[in-house]
């Protein structure tokens, strides 16, 4: 099966935070995957209140499964902004600074091991092409 290369985005709401956000020092990110992130943003700025930035993305295999496992690791702080209209009001995670930076630090985990595996695909093709 052939991976499915999208891009899995982080989005930041930057004003118009909840309470809860202000009181508790959190960011309010959205995790999704997209083909296209950036006419994804626009999308999701028409879609809510407040000014929401992209805040990193990364074009990797099997994004949607990504994405998934990142929604099941932070279901607790799920939550979906009110008075939106449209998609961009869904997949919203409160998530504080480690959070953030564990997710970043698993997202180049999984592009760096990515690109070893297909070096060492290449490789052993290379290698061992005489021996088939």
């Amino acid at each position: 099966m052939l991976p499915d290369y999208r891009y899995l985005y982080l989005m930041e709401r930057i004003s118009n935070k909840s309470l809860y956000a202000k009181a508790s020092c959190q960011h309010e990110i959205k995790i999704g995957i997209a083909k296209d992130p950036e006419a994804r943003l626009k999308q999701v700025n028409k879609a809510i209140k407040g000014q929401v930035l992209l805040g990193y993305y990364i074009r990797i295999p099997w994004a949607e499964k990504r994405e998934q496992r990142l929604h099941r690791v932070f279901a607790a702080s799920r939550f979906r902004i009110k008075g939106g209209k449209g998609g961009g009001t869904t997949e919203w995670f409160y998530l504080n600074w480690l959070e953030l930076t564990f997710v970043l630090l698993w997202l180049a985990w999984f592009k760096i091991a990515h690109w070893v595996y297909l070096t060492l695909i290449i490789l052993s093709i290379i290698y061992l092409k005489p021996y088939i």
